[in-house]
């Protein structure tokens, strides 16, 4: 999907920039794979995980710069930036595009909506992130399968 999306969109035609939009959107998609696993592996069923995830996506959805400026989410909610993966992959996104952009004029998107990571930094939190998720589902799957074995 990544790869057809890029070239229909018309991004910029560097093989560099092509092959990690790729690796972000992998990276992105295996988080997202993730976090439902993990959700289905701690809710007591189907339906709980059903009504659990909209509570988890939402706020990832809401603070991760591309609804909400990040200048402007407040204390209490800065959490939900810093914890959802998306506002990663989304300021990625916008760094792969626009870094190099010389015709820009006064309207640079990497400043207006505040963004401040290194593009190795970005994927380095993805890949840790994508650990972490990985880590944190197969110690809930190992426990839940132990209970319902028991």
């Amino acid at each position: 999907m990544c790869s057809i999306i890029y070239f229909i969109v018309g991004f910029v035609g560097k093989f560099k920039n092509f092959l990690l939009f790729i690796l972000v959107g992998i990276l992105q998609a295996l988080i997202g794979m993730m976090v439902g696993i993990f959700l289905g592996a701690v809710s007591p069923d189907v339906q709980a995980a059903t009504e659990i995830a909209p509570m988890i996506f939402i706020p990832f959805m809401l603070f991760c710069g591309f609804l909400v400026n990040v200048k402007n989410i407040i204390a209490p909610f800065k959490v939900f930036e810093f914890i959802s993966p998306l506002r990663y992959t989304f300021e990625f996104f916008i760094r792969n595009e626009f870094e190099y952009a010389t015709d820009l004029g006064d309207v640079n998107p990497l400043k207006t909506l505040n963004f401040y990571f290194d593009k190795n930094l970005l994927i380095f939190i993805l890949l840790m992130m994508l650990g972490f998720y990985v880590i944190v589902t197969g110690i809930s799957i190992k426990f839940t399968t132990n209970q319902i074995m028991n």
